[in-house]
This record gives C-alpha cells, sequence and structure tokens, in this order.
C-alpha cells in the first residue's frame, strides 16, 4: 500500500504534467483525481487503527 508521502508525490507528478501542457492531460487528471482518493483511503485506515 502506497504511504500518505507517495501519493502526494504522485498528485504533484500528474499537476506538474497538467501545468507543463503534456499530452494527455486528461490521464493525468484521472491519474490526480485516483491519488486523491487512494489519500483519502490511507487517512480512513490510519483513522480507524487508531479506534
Amino acid at each position: 500500500m502506497p504511504s500518505i508521502d507517495h501519493a502526494r508525490a504522485q498528485q504533484l507528478a500528474c499537476a506538474e504534467y497538467i501545468i507543463g501542457g503534456g499530452p494527455d492531460e486528461r490521464g493525468a487528471a484521472l491519474g490526480l483525481f485516483d491519488w486523491f482518493a487512494e489519500e483519502f483511503l490511507i487517512e480512513q485506515e490510519k483513522q480507524f487503527k487508531e479506534r
């Protein structure tokens, strides 16, 4: 399972690709959304384990 740091690094890479005008901006946007979802799931799992 990826770490928060890894998820955020992937989000940054996707955002930089989009800002830079990469040829597959739609794919990068989908990747960005996917990594936001992954970060959310990591945080949810962390909170669940703390209970």
